[in-house]
């Protein structure tokens, strides 16, 4: 069937490479949704899929067994087992790259074989170009306006470039098993981006390349992918509802200094003097916060721990002779004729798209401000001169703004440090509760917020008019800003939408009328985005009086 008229994209021949490879998977088990064509070019220049009839809700997009999995499981093959043991330092625990290493050099072994290679279909057709962040250069990564996402960048590239330079002159040792001129550094750059941009992850046995399934690009969609049984149903049809949530999985920062993540207890140890100092009639709202603290730390140690579990669970999937690595339309989607197929990667911000993958979202879900603080800048001369252990006044205090709620994290810091000891209460010292209070911790949060605003050197309103002719690297730098600087500006509306409930719950109005969205056309719109991001806020603040 041809495609709709109303096609997104253009329909292009398939080359020699692309017709190979399709072949020889389908020949090897792969199994692809007969709806789907391709290569289809999508504005602004890159090919995916796209489909020439509707998918429906559990409909299969594609299924491959084992056999066409490009897995770390191979990577430990016989035929190298001699190699790995005559240089442990690179391929052996304690480096933490080993098993990187050893799946480079699998692939550059394979690559050695050329023809004779089973794989030989598929490597022929990867890409020789693939960008990502580590290929940007020095001017490149300052137009991210970012410094820590910078230096985060730069430390990768020089690490990959190091780690792959030595294990260029380890492999020349073994012509028995590589082709010489394949082992380049630029090669192995190639390898590692290769794996790197296409690999699957999650829910499969191994970390794997699987053929035609990385044709897809990515988007914050509910297509699934999974490791079951041919005629199982994708796992969201045990579902009644699709659960929708913001953390994201990102990596952390290769960090250039030490850096600050604020906890409930050291708020405590910030905002009050010892225990020992603390005047006899103020001891029991001190003990109370001090119990607090503690409770919130725990709880918050717990959650971490359920999800690192979880994760891991989710990860871990037993190999099977008969299940198959497939790809799934949602239980809670379908995807109309002539659209493109997306896949989500994972729960990745714009920064952990651009590191991974070399491109960014204008609409990303997942998507975050990570802004920096220097400690002192919250601090009173008191507090200031009661600093030790290895706290400073320019010790970098870190935080993640996202886009659908206040930040509770960093409104609770301002907060505690302007807590008084005299007046307030001790549950008001890390939740809200005390009107005098929140308003002085949100106006101290919009003047921090509008001061990271205006100290970038181009404002929102010049970033996205050089949006509409930027190209390539300059393109996705400052689409990349961009999301960041409306996630700020977003928060100060967020943070002075939360102000004026405050001071009205101040002169006496009920929780009711405080969390109804009383805006009209487009306004009703963009008033019901703040007012859900502040409802939270507004309900503890008036659960806690």
């Amino acid at each position: 069937m041809s495609s709709s008229p109303q096609a997104e994209g253009e329909l292009i021949p398939a080359d020699e490479k692309t017709t190979a490879v399709y072949d020889w998977a389908l020949s090897k088990g792969l199994k692809l949704n007969p709806k789907l064509e391709y290569p289809v070019i999508f504005p602004p220049g890159y090919d995916g899929m796209r489909t020439k009839e509707d998918i429906i809700p559990g409909e299969d997009i594609l299924s491959a067994p084992n056999e066409l999995m490009f897995s770390t499981k191979l990577m430990n093959c016989p035929e190298l087992e001699p190699l790995y043991k005559s240089h442990p330092n690179l391929f052996s625990l304690p480096d933490k790259g080993h098993e990187d290493y050893r799946m480079i050099a699998y692939f550059a072994y394979e690559q050695s074989k050329y023809q004779n290679s089973f794989w030989y279909p598929y490597l022929n057709f990867l890409p020789k170009e693939v960008e990502t962040i580590i290929d940007w250069s020095d001017a490149d990564l300052s137009e991210l306006q970012d410094e820590d996402f910078e230096y985060d960048s730069k430390f990768r590239r020089d690490r990959d470039f190091k780690g792959n330079t030595e294990l260029a002159e380890v492999l020349k040792t073994h012509p028995e098993l590589f082709d010489l001129s394949l082992l380049t550094v630029e090669n192995l750059n190639w390898i590692w981006k290769i794996l790197c941009t296409r690999s699957y992850g999650r829910c499969i046995p191994y970390n794997s390349l699987i053929p035609i399934a990385d044709l897809f690009n990515h988007s914050n969609v509910n297509t699934i992918y999974y490791y079951s049984p041919e005629d199982q149903k994708p796992p969201d049809f045990d579902t009644d509802e699709l659960i929708v949530d913001y953390d994201d999985t990102d990596d952390s920062l290769n960090e250039k200094t030490k850096v600050l993540i604020m906890a409930s207890m050291k708020l405590v140890r910030l905002g009050l003097p010892a225990a020992k100092d603390i005047p006899e009639e103020f001891k029991g709202k001190y003990d109370e916060i001090l119990h607090q603290a503690r409770v919130e730390d725990s709880q918050s140690f717990v959650k971490k721990m359920n999800y690192a579990t979880k994760q891991a669970e989710y990860g871990s999937v037993p190999e099977e002779p008969d299940y198959r690595f497939k790809i799934s339309c949602s239980k809670f989607e379908t995807i109309k004729a002539g659209k493109q197929v997306f896949i989500p990667y994972g729960k990745y911000s714009n920064r952990q798209l651009l590191t991974n993958y070399g491109f960014v979202l204008e609409n990303n879900h997942y998507n975050y401000a990570r802004i920096s603080i220097p400690l002192g800048d919250f601090l009173n001369p008191q507090q200031l001169s009661r600093l030790s252990g290895g706290f400073s006044p320019t010790l970098p205090t870190v935080f993640k703004l996202k886009h659908h709620e206040l930040a509770g994290d960093l409104l609770k810091v301002f907060r505690a440090l302007n807590w008084n000891i005299h007046i307030h209460s001790s549950a008001g010292y890390l939740n809200p509760l005390e009107f005098d209070l929140e308003i002085l911790a949100l106006d101290k949060m919009i003047l921090a917020l509008n001061k990271i605003v205006y100290a970038y050197p181009t404002n929102l309103k010049e970033d996205e008019e050089i949006l509409k002719n930027a190209h390539g690297k300059m393109y996705f730098a400052v689409l990349y800003r961009i999301g960041v600087k409306r996630i700020l500006i977003m928060q100060i509306r967020f943070a002075e939408y939360a102000k004026e409930l405050v001071e009205r719950a101040r002169s006496g109005e009920g929780l009711s009328s405080l969390i109804e969205n009383t805006g009209e056309g487009e306004f009703y719109v963009e008033m019901e985005k703040v007012q859900k991001a502040v409802n939270g806020y507004i309900k503890s603040l008036m659960e806690f009086r």
